[in-house]
Protein backbone atom coordinates (compact mmCIF):
# COMPACT_ATOMS: atom_id res chain seq x y z
CA UNK A 1 0.00 0.00 0.00
CA UNK A 2 1.57 3.63 -0.91
CA UNK A 3 2.37 5.61 1.92
CA UNK A 4 -0.23 8.25 2.94
CA UNK A 5 0.84 12.06 2.62
CA UNK A 6 -0.01 11.86 6.92
CA UNK A 7 2.63 8.96 6.94
CA UNK A 8 5.02 10.68 5.12
CA UNK A 9 5.23 13.59 6.85
CA UNK A 10 5.09 11.84 10.67
CA UNK A 11 8.13 10.21 8.99
CA UNK A 12 10.29 13.25 8.38
CA UNK A 13 12.58 14.81 11.65
CA UNK A 14 10.23 17.56 13.28
CA UNK A 15 11.96 21.12 13.43
CA UNK A 16 12.94 20.58 16.73
CA UNK A 17 14.63 17.28 15.85
CA UNK A 18 16.63 18.98 12.74
CA UNK A 19 17.70 21.54 14.85
CA UNK A 20 19.26 19.27 17.61
CA UNK A 21 20.62 17.57 14.73
CA UNK A 22 22.51 20.59 13.37
CA UNK A 23 23.02 22.08 16.46
CA UNK A 24 25.32 18.95 16.58
CA UNK A 25 26.83 18.92 13.57
CA UNK A 26 28.23 22.43 14.07
CA UNK A 27 29.42 21.71 17.78
CA UNK A 28 31.37 18.56 16.43
CA UNK A 29 33.04 20.26 13.71
CA UNK A 30 33.53 24.06 14.90
CA UNK A 31 33.29 23.35 18.72
CA UNK A 32 30.86 25.00 20.76
CA UNK A 33 31.81 28.09 20.31
CA UNK A 34 30.72 28.33 16.76
CA UNK A 35 27.17 27.55 17.83
CA UNK A 36 24.69 30.70 18.22
CA UNK A 37 20.82 31.05 17.45
CA UNK A 38 21.68 32.96 13.95
CA UNK A 39 24.68 31.05 13.00
CA UNK A 40 22.31 27.60 13.72
CA UNK A 41 19.15 28.74 11.51
CA UNK A 42 21.26 30.30 8.49
CA UNK A 43 22.56 26.68 8.39
CA UNK A 44 19.32 24.74 8.18
CA UNK A 45 17.70 28.00 5.86
CA UNK A 46 15.04 28.75 8.32
CA UNK A 47 14.14 31.66 10.24
CA UNK A 48 15.00 32.46 14.06
CA UNK A 49 11.68 32.75 14.89
CA UNK A 50 11.30 29.03 14.21
CA UNK A 51 13.96 28.46 16.66
CA UNK A 52 12.59 30.31 19.32
CA UNK A 53 8.88 28.33 18.62
CA UNK A 54 10.61 25.11 20.30
CA UNK A 55 13.91 26.64 22.39
CA UNK A 56 13.58 29.71 24.49
CA UNK A 57 17.22 30.42 24.08
CA UNK A 58 20.66 28.85 22.97
CA UNK A 59 20.99 27.51 26.72
CA UNK A 60 17.95 25.93 26.47
CA UNK A 61 19.18 23.75 23.60
CA UNK A 62 21.97 22.82 24.59
CA UNK A 63 20.92 21.75 28.39
CA UNK A 64 18.48 19.59 26.03
CA UNK A 65 21.77 17.99 24.45
CA UNK A 66 23.57 17.80 27.29
CA UNK A 67 20.89 15.96 28.92
CA UNK A 68 20.56 13.75 26.22
CA UNK A 69 24.66 13.52 26.50
CA UNK A 70 24.51 12.65 30.39
CA UNK A 71 26.15 9.68 32.06
CA UNK A 72 23.17 8.68 33.46
CA UNK A 73 22.25 6.60 29.94
CA UNK A 74 25.08 4.09 31.34
CA UNK A 75 23.56 3.19 34.52
CA UNK A 76 20.24 3.10 32.67
CA UNK A 77 21.98 0.18 30.41
CA UNK A 78 23.28 -1.42 33.85
CA UNK A 79 19.97 -0.98 35.85
CA UNK A 80 18.24 -2.69 32.41
CA UNK A 81 20.02 -5.28 32.98
CA UNK A 82 20.12 -5.86 37.00
CA UNK A 83 17.09 -8.20 37.18
CA UNK A 84 17.29 -9.76 33.51
CA UNK A 85 18.57 -13.30 35.39
CA UNK A 86 21.29 -13.18 33.01
CA UNK A 87 24.14 -16.12 33.20
CA UNK A 88 27.12 -14.29 33.88
CA UNK A 89 28.69 -14.36 30.78
CA UNK A 90 25.56 -13.64 29.23
CA UNK A 91 25.26 -10.61 31.49
CA UNK A 92 28.89 -9.26 30.64
CA UNK A 93 28.52 -9.91 27.14
CA UNK A 94 25.40 -7.35 26.88
CA UNK A 95 27.04 -5.24 29.67
CA UNK A 96 29.41 -4.08 27.07
CA UNK A 97 27.94 -4.65 24.02
CA UNK A 98 25.29 -2.19 25.37
CA UNK A 99 27.58 0.44 26.24
CA UNK A 100 29.58 0.12 23.08
CA UNK A 101 26.42 0.75 21.11
CA UNK A 102 25.58 3.88 23.16
CA UNK A 103 29.46 5.27 23.06
CA UNK A 104 29.68 4.18 18.58
CA UNK A 105 26.53 5.77 17.38
CA UNK A 106 27.39 9.10 15.30
CA UNK A 107 25.21 11.22 17.77
CA UNK A 108 26.80 10.12 20.87
CA UNK A 109 30.36 10.97 19.67
CA UNK A 110 29.21 14.19 18.82
CA UNK A 111 27.29 14.50 22.15
CA UNK A 112 30.61 13.83 23.51
CA UNK A 113 32.28 16.90 22.14
CA UNK A 114 29.82 18.87 23.81
CA UNK A 115 29.93 16.96 27.16
CA UNK A 116 33.37 17.52 27.22
CA UNK A 117 33.38 21.37 26.46
CA UNK A 118 30.96 22.04 28.67
CA UNK A 119 32.28 19.98 32.07
CA UNK A 120 35.36 21.87 31.67
CA UNK A 121 33.73 25.06 32.14
CA UNK A 122 30.85 24.22 34.63
CA UNK A 123 31.83 22.39 37.32
CA UNK A 124 27.87 21.05 38.12
CA UNK A 125 28.19 19.35 35.25
CA UNK A 126 31.31 17.72 36.08
CA UNK A 127 29.75 16.63 39.26
CA UNK A 128 26.86 15.42 37.37
CA UNK A 129 29.31 13.75 35.01
CA UNK A 130 31.04 12.14 37.39
CA UNK A 131 28.07 11.03 39.57
CA UNK A 132 26.46 9.31 36.63
CA UNK A 133 29.90 7.44 36.49
CA UNK A 134 29.87 6.02 39.62
CA UNK A 135 26.21 5.35 39.27
CA UNK A 136 26.99 2.68 36.75
CA UNK A 137 30.26 1.50 39.09
CA UNK A 138 27.58 0.90 41.75
CA UNK A 139 24.69 -0.82 39.78
CA UNK A 140 27.20 -2.86 38.05
CA UNK A 141 28.67 -4.03 40.92
CA UNK A 142 25.65 -4.81 42.68
CA UNK A 143 25.15 -7.45 39.82
CA UNK A 144 28.50 -8.67 40.15
CA UNK A 145 27.97 -9.21 43.71
CA UNK A 146 24.82 -11.63 43.02
CA UNK A 147 26.99 -13.44 40.57
CA UNK A 148 29.69 -13.94 43.84
CA UNK A 149 26.80 -14.92 46.20
CA UNK A 150 25.32 -17.28 43.88
CA UNK A 151 28.95 -19.28 43.26
CA UNK A 152 29.61 -18.25 40.00
CA UNK A 153 31.95 -15.53 40.11
CA UNK A 154 35.14 -15.47 42.12
CA UNK A 155 35.60 -12.94 44.81
CA UNK A 156 38.77 -10.94 43.90
CA UNK A 157 37.92 -7.80 45.72
CA UNK A 158 35.22 -6.38 46.22
CA UNK A 159 32.46 -6.15 43.75
CA UNK A 160 32.92 -2.70 43.03
CA UNK A 161 36.16 -3.20 42.34
CA UNK A 162 35.53 -5.58 39.81
CA UNK A 163 32.95 -3.53 38.14
CA UNK A 164 35.59 -1.15 37.93
CA UNK A 165 38.00 -3.88 36.28
CA UNK A 166 34.87 -4.23 33.80
CA UNK A 167 34.01 -1.29 32.34
CA UNK A 168 36.86 0.63 32.62
CA UNK A 169 38.45 -0.16 29.77
CA UNK A 170 35.89 -0.09 27.47
CA UNK A 171 35.13 3.26 28.81
CA UNK A 172 38.05 4.68 27.81
CA UNK A 173 37.61 3.63 24.38
CA UNK A 174 35.02 6.42 24.25
CA UNK A 175 38.17 9.07 24.10
CA UNK A 176 40.60 6.65 21.76
CA UNK A 177 39.04 4.67 19.26
CA UNK A 178 35.24 5.69 19.92
CA UNK A 179 36.08 9.46 19.40
CA UNK A 180 34.16 11.78 17.66
CA UNK A 181 36.16 11.71 14.23
CA UNK A 182 37.61 8.61 14.76
CA UNK A 183 37.88 6.29 11.15
CA UNK A 184 35.33 3.60 11.09
CA UNK A 185 38.11 0.93 10.98
CA UNK A 186 39.18 2.09 14.36
CA UNK A 187 35.37 2.34 15.58
CA UNK A 188 35.21 -1.70 14.48
CA UNK A 189 38.65 -2.23 15.98
CA UNK A 190 37.61 -0.84 19.31
CA UNK A 191 34.42 -2.79 19.04
CA UNK A 192 36.19 -6.20 18.57
CA UNK A 193 38.59 -5.12 21.40
CA UNK A 194 35.40 -4.76 23.94
CA UNK A 195 34.31 -7.99 23.26
CA UNK A 196 37.46 -9.65 23.42
CA UNK A 197 38.21 -7.87 26.94
CA UNK A 198 34.62 -8.99 28.24
CA UNK A 199 35.35 -12.92 27.26
CA UNK A 200 38.95 -12.82 28.65
CA UNK A 201 37.57 -10.89 32.12
CA UNK A 202 34.88 -13.91 32.38
CA UNK A 203 37.53 -16.26 32.13
CA UNK A 204 39.89 -14.82 34.26
CA UNK A 205 36.89 -14.44 37.36
CA UNK A 206 34.39 -16.54 36.49
CA UNK A 207 34.00 -20.01 37.95
CA UNK A 208 32.65 -23.12 36.48
CA UNK A 209 31.48 -23.30 32.65
CA UNK A 210 31.23 -19.87 31.06
CA UNK A 211 30.42 -19.75 27.37
CA UNK A 212 30.91 -16.38 25.78
CA UNK A 213 31.84 -17.65 21.65
CA UNK A 214 29.49 -17.70 18.79
CA UNK A 215 25.86 -18.08 21.08
CA UNK A 216 26.46 -15.74 23.28
CA UNK A 217 27.78 -12.86 20.48
CA UNK A 218 24.66 -13.84 18.47
CA UNK A 219 27.05 -15.23 15.62
CA UNK A 220 25.98 -18.46 13.90
CA UNK A 221 26.16 -21.77 15.97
Amino acid sequence: MPSTPSAVRSARPSTKQRLRHHALDLIASEGVQALSVRTLCRSMGIRESSFYAHFPSKEALLEELLQQAGAEAPSRIADGLADAGLPLAEYVHQLVQQLVALWTQPDGRKLRVLLEAEASRVPALRDRFNAGILAMIDAVGDSLGRYVRDGTLAAHGAPRVLAWSLVAPVAAMRFSLFANGASEAHVAEGAQLAAAHAEAWVRAHAIGAHPIGANSTGGAT
